[in-house]
Parts: C-alpha cells; sequence; structure tokens
C-alpha cells in the first residue's frame, strides 16, 4: 500500500493542498480530477521529492511495516514530456537501461515495442519528435524501472485517439504489484 497522511502544501497565503490523507492498494489505478489550480501536479510534485510538502508524510507499507519511499520506487511521467533531445530514442533507452540495471530480455526494439514506437523513429533524434512521442518515450523508461508508485500527469493528453486507448491497455496490464496514479 502506499499511503499519504495529512499532506499539506501552500504557496504564501495560498493552501494548495489540505490535509491530503489516502491509502492506495498495489494493484489498482487511481485517478485524480480536479480543475485547472487544484493541486494534482503539486501532490505529485511533493511525492516526488521536487518539492518540499508543509506538513504530512507518505510511505510505503509492505508486509504491515511502514517505510519512507526511495527514488526508485517512484516513477514520475510529466504532463510536459521532458527528454534529452540530443540523443536519439535508442542512445537514449541504451543509456536509461544501462545506467538502471533494467533487464530486457528482448532487447531494445522489443520495448520500444512496448509503446509503439516505428522502427524508423528509434534513431532519430529526439528533439524532432512530437509532444506525444516524447510522452511515449517518457512513459518506457518508467515502464522498465518497474516502480512501486506510478504518478502520471495527464499521460493521455497529447496522444492521439488510437495511441491513448493503447496507452490505456497498456497501463491495465502492468498495474500488477504497484499503485498508479493519473491525473
Amino acid at each position: 500500500r502506499f499511503l499519504i497522511e495529512h499532506l499539506q502544501k501552500s504557496y504564501g497565503k495560498k493552501q494548495v493542498l489540505r490535509d491530503v490523507d489516502f491509502a492506495f492498494e498495489s494493484g489498482k489505478i487511481y485517478g485524480l480530477l480536479g480543475r485547472n489550480g487544484a493541486g494534482k501536479t503539486t501532490l505529485f510534485n511533493c511525492l516526488n521529492h521536487d518539492i518540499k510538502s508543509d506538513a504530512g508524510a507518505f510511505w510505503l507499507e509492505e508486509d504491515g511495516q511502514r517505510r519512507p519511499l526511495k527514488a526508485a520506487d517512484i516513477g514520475y511521467v510529466l504532463s510536459t514530456p521532458t527528454v534529452p533531445e540530443f540523443l536519439t530514442a535508442r542512445e537514449f533507452l541504451k543509456f536509461f537501461v544501462e545506467i538502471n540495471g533494467c533487464c530486457v530480455p528482448g532487447g531494445l526494439d522489443e520495448c520500444f515495442e512496448i509503446v509503439h514506437i516505428a522502427p524508423e523513429d528509434r534513431d532519430r533524434l529526439m528533439k524532432d519528435f512530437s509532444h506525444g512521442m516524447k510522452n511515449k518515450m517518457q512513459m518506457l523508461v518508467n515502464i522498465l524501472a518497474q516502480p512501486n508508485v506510478l504518478l502520471l500527469d495527464e499521460p493521455l493528453t497529447s496522444l492521439d485517439v488510437v495511441v491513448s486507448e493503447e496507452m490505456k491497455q497498456l497501463l491495465r496490464s502492468l498495474k500488477a504489484g504497484r499503485v498508479t496514479i493519473l491525473s
């Protein structure tokens, strides 16, 4: 389980997160709904340790024991994809797999198939990728890292209808053993 207890965050006098308290069960996909500015991304940024919360805590609970999250426990797909644009998709994926010790039995090309990146795009610089293709690369590396908690900030907004449906199916197939939260 992933537990959030009494999490709070303010920017000056504006309280964005007020006493956020929730228990997320492994193997389920959760959705955060709210208007723009409601605090969804702020919550994700606190959970990912990108910004410091004002109060509260969050934990992983395994076999009845709580422990703080480690960096490897969290995967975060940002709403605005951030990839090293000076690399090709293949160079980036190879670097990511090597640095993180990910097991890819079928090789890199099989990994690209997971998110349907065409063979002709795999050796292109990512600076030439569309927003949606950068999003796919960001999703792919977070899937390969196999985090316990996967945060997806508006992951489908830049994808066409067909790819969006493929991503939903992929997320359903990968939900076992992790908490998936999307806004």
